[in-house]
């Protein structure tokens, strides 16, 4: 996920315990593997595949083949034929340690090329989307002359999403008709936002645990602002949202509630931030543990306040940078800052 978000969940614990990766899991169960593909929907200029890092981190010392594959990029579908594609390469060794799949090269090739040519820096995106718009229409208009019907991803909030009216094997993962599609497009998120990404993952998953019975509870934060803004709402679930430090105290309050009405079927997810969630909701969040509470609670981790700024939390790893960590070192911050400082 973009914006290395990660996703830690506690359920129905007596005390605060987030969960960390799994590396002596992973480590377990993969320890025999030959191959190891992780299939990821983001790149970390310099780093490669977010959760690749974390993976080859668990299985280090292990001789084995590991692929990181970038697929899902710009809202393209991973369809399952490109995945039964992708891992027949996979078993036969034939792909590169850093993958895209079903990358038109054509298009990149012919913007390096131009960038080679120019020697000047220009709109590459605006040149490699225009590519990609003719080479559609190309294919569109070869299309109209053979017998099947071209192959359209239509991206918007109703069944035609992943591409439902087509034959299964054509249509895109995420078109699963069991899937809930718990937040849907229109929100306001930037692209490749991994909170989204995860908002999406986790709470369809939790959708499916309960039967499609369950309330959310949403804390103040990125998640919050960019899915509901005033009278939107991109959530197709029951979704409540709260301030930005009481989220767990709301979802003990739904969880009381429908104790009292006798509901024992609907369940109940409070959902924010690290701010929301180490910081200004510790509090909550600890009570919640303490009463023993039956609530999952998902706190995704982006390691900052982002919706202000990119403050520094209490999830903040150590020696990282954010807008208000203490500067060290000989150079304290700018010339501006040591100009007040020798004041």
């Amino acid at each position: 996920m973009s914006c290395a978000t990660r996703v830690s969940a506690s359920v129905r614990s007596r005390s605060p315990r987030f969960a960390r990766f799994p590396l002596d899991a992973l480590r377990a169960a993969l320890g025999q593997a030959q191959r190891v593909v992780v299939l990821e929907k983001a790149l970390a200029v310099g780093i490669g595949g977010i959760v690749t890092a974390n993976v080859r981190m668990a299985l280090a010392g292990i001789a084995l083949h590991g692929y990181t594959v970038i697929a899902g990029l710009g809202g393209r579908p991973i369809t399952k034929a490109s995945l039964r594609r992708l891992f027949d390469e996979a078993v036969h060794d034939r792909l590169e340690p850093l993958t895209f799949l079903d990358m038109d090269w054509d298009v990149v090739n012919r913007e390096l090329a131009r960038m080679g040519a120019s020697r000047t820096s220009g709109p590459h995106a605006e040149n490699i989307l225009l590519d990609v718009v003719r080479s559609r229409q190309a294919r569109c208009e070869e299309s109209t002359k053979m017998t099947a019907p071209a192959i359209r991803f239509y991206q918007t909030g109703s069944l035609a999403v992943g591409n439902r009216l087509l034959d299964p094997d054509q249509r895109s993962v995420q078109a699963a008709e069991q899937r809930t599609n718990s937040i849907t497009c229109g929100h306001r998120a930037c692209q490749g936002c991994g909170e989204a990404l995860g908002a999406r993952y986790a709470l369809d998953a939790a959708m499916r645990a309960t039967s499609g019975q369950m309330i959310a509870a949403n804390a103040t934060g990125c998640l919050e602002v960019f899915s509901t803004p005033y009278p939107e709402t991109s959530w197709r679930i029951p979704w409540i949202h709260s301030l930005f430090g009481n989220a767990p105290a709301v979802s003990t309050g739904i969880a009381a509630a429908l104790r009292a009405k006798g509901r024992t079927d609907v369940r109940v997810v409070g959902q924010g931030g690290d701010g929301g969630t180490v910081d200004i909701g510790f509090a909550c969040l600890s009570g919640m543990f303490e009463r023993n509470d039956d609530v999952l609670y998902i706190c995704y981790d982006n390691e900052a306040y982002m919706n202000t700024g990119v403050q520094r939390s209490g999830a903040t790893p150590p020696a990282a940078r954010t807008a208000t960590t203490q500067a060290v070192g000989r150079s304290r911050g700018t010339c501006s800052v040591r100009a007040r400082a020798r004041r």
